[in-house]
Formats: structure tokens, C-alpha cells, sequence
């Protein structure tokens, strides 16, 4: 994973280690994921997909990954994903712990 340098600070992914090596978790905003990326999904991770019976109405369902099932490293349509309950479908979108369930 690179690491960002700008000034006293080294920015990751995960959060923000000081020059102490004081680690403090904290979301970068600026750290883009997108869910047609299969780099950007990972098996745990909390997502919003769309069953193929609800790619016309485009309900979605939110889970945990289980698997990747989408062997490219990029879809136009988004990765598919099995989630731990089961379902397959489409990742639409990358949810964090603090956006709202549909």
C-alpha cells in the first residue's frame, strides 16, 4: 500500500501515523474507493450490491463480503460479490461503518 508523505505526518488508508509512531485511527476523506475496482473490495467489508433480480428496479441489499466472484481486475457494471448470507450481485457501493443501512 503506498504511503503518503506531507509534512510532520504519514497518511495511510487506515489512518494517520504520527512522527512519534503513535498510531491514530481516524477516515481519510479524500481516499476514494470504487466498487468496479476489484483492489478496492475485500471479503469482510460491508457493501451495497443489486441482486440480478433487481437490476431493473435496482433495489439494493447491504452485507458482508464473503467472496469475490469477478476474477478482472475492473467491471464496468461492478465486481460480483457473494455476500456471507449467501446472495450474489453486483457491488454499487462501498459503505463505511457509519453510513446508514438501506
Amino acid at each position: 500500500m503506498p504511503i503518503l508523505r506531507v509534512k510532520a505526518k504519514t497518511f495511510t488508508r487506515r489512518g494517520i501515523r504520527h512522527r512519534n509512531l503513535e498510531f491514530v485511527p481516524e477516515i481519510i476523506e479524500n481516499v476514494k474507493m470504487n466498487e468496479k475496482q476489484r483492489k478496492d473490495i475485500r471479503p469482510g467489508m460491508r457493501v451495497a450490491i443489486v441482486l440480478k433480480q433487481d437490476q431493473r428496479t435496482g433495489k439494493q441489499t447491504v452485507g458482508i463480503v464473503k467472496d469475490l466472484l469477478t476474477n478482472s481486475a475492473f467491471h464496468p457494471h461492478g465486481i460480483k460479490v457473494r455476500l456471507a448470507d449467501g446472495q450474489v450481485g453486483r457491488v454499487q457501493e462501498i459503505l463505511t461503518s457509519d453510513s446508514p443501512e438501506s
